[in-house]
């Protein structure tokens, strides 16, 4: 069985680790890397290689989103996964933008996490079903609006 490679980057040590902790029950999965900047990811993507990178969205220095796109541009079949607490469209959106294959929201069931890298894995988005439904209604929103505009 082939592992997938996960590379963990949170500023918070105890998210970093508790996350780690969890997905090393999983024989699937080989966390290759658990670090606190996106600056670590960048020097260390050549050498662990990861398959998915979780990445915390608000980070000091390089942020979540540069890191992400920086690490697309080098790992090209490297899938980011962004690691946040906020839960607005905007985040969302804007992080999908960048490059990211999935959102997740670092307070939902750790089971999920495992199923968003399963399913970044699989070249599919990744959003909590709640996340997707509110994404559609807002942009279904937002094109009514400008649908009432243009008349």
């Amino acid at each position: 069985m082939k592992q997938t490679r996960v590379m963990i980057v949170d500023n918070h040590p105890m998210v970093a680790e508790g996350i780690q902790s969890i997905l090393e029950t999983y024989d699937d999965l080989n966390i290759v890397a658990c670090l606190t900047t996106g600056e670590d990811a960048l020097q260390h993507l050549e050498a662990s290689l990861p398959d998915v990178v979780l990445m915390d969205l608000n980070m000091p220095g390089m942020g979540g989103l540069t890191a992400t796109e920086l690490v697309l541009e080098r790992a090209l079949s490297t899938r980011v996964l962004i690691l946040s607490m906020h839960d607005s469209p905007e985040y969302i959106a804007t992080a999908m933008n960048h490059g990211a294959s999935g959102y997740i929201l670092k307070d939902v069931p750790t089971d999920e996490i495992k199923i968003a890298i399963d399913t970044a894995m699989m070249a599919s988005n990744t959003c909590a079903p709640a996340h997707k439904l509110h994404l559609a209604n807002k942009a279904q929103a937002h094109s009514q609006h400008l649908q009432a505009v243009s008349k």
